[in-house]
């Protein structure tokens, strides 16, 4: 398989450090190609999971969808390439954001965002939850919705578009819990 050198990237666009848009030029065997993409760094998710196997989702409206989504608790993570920083920030956004902290946090996966976009996403299943809430961001109007893990991933593939971390994220968890 050729991989292509990178011969450049610019930063064409950036908003406030959460969006950025790349133009990279590569060298391929049968030439130059341009290639733009998004970079938007790392997200942190939970899959908040309680002893019933009872999953806590939030329900928020999301511009870029146009309506309320269902999604586990997650948030951007800007600090450095350090994995306790991670589990940091993942549970402050499960306290933000469904009420709850845990004393048990594993890592389910890293997942990539797509081939025009990078990103990394960091998932995580909570366990042991216990209710601790902390203040949400200024523009965070969340539900928190509770349901067993089962009916969460029924709910995804027959009645609802998931936000793709959150399929995944539920099916991982169900996985590591049996």
């Amino acid at each position: 398989m050729v991989e292509p050198k990178v011969l450049s990237e610019k930063v064409i666009f950036d908003k406030s450090n959460w969006i950025k848009i790349v133009s990279a030029k590569l060298k391929f065997p049968a030439g130059i190609v341009d290639w733009d993409f998004l970079e938007l760094g790392e997200i942190v998710v939970t899959i908040p999971v309680d002893k019933d196997k009872n999953v806590y989702l939030i329900r928020e409206w999301r511009p870029a969808h146009k309506r309320y989504v269902t999604e586990a608790p997650a948030g951007f993570y800007k600090g450095p390439d350090d994995e306790a920083q991670r589990q940091l920030q993942a549970r402050n956004e499960m306290m933000e954001e469904a009420g709850f902290d845990c004393r048990n946090l594993k890592k389910l996966a890293v997942l990539l965002s797509g081939a025009r976009s990078r990103q990394k996403i960091h998932v995580y299943l909570a366990t042991d939850l216990f209710p601790c809430k902390k203040a949400p961001d200024e523009h965070e109007y969340v539900d928190v919705i509770k349901m067993p893990i089962d009916e969460a991933i029924l709910h995804f593939r027959t009645k609802e578009e998931p936000i793709a971390f959150t399929l995944v994220g539920l099916m991982l968890a169900k996985e590591k819990l049996k």
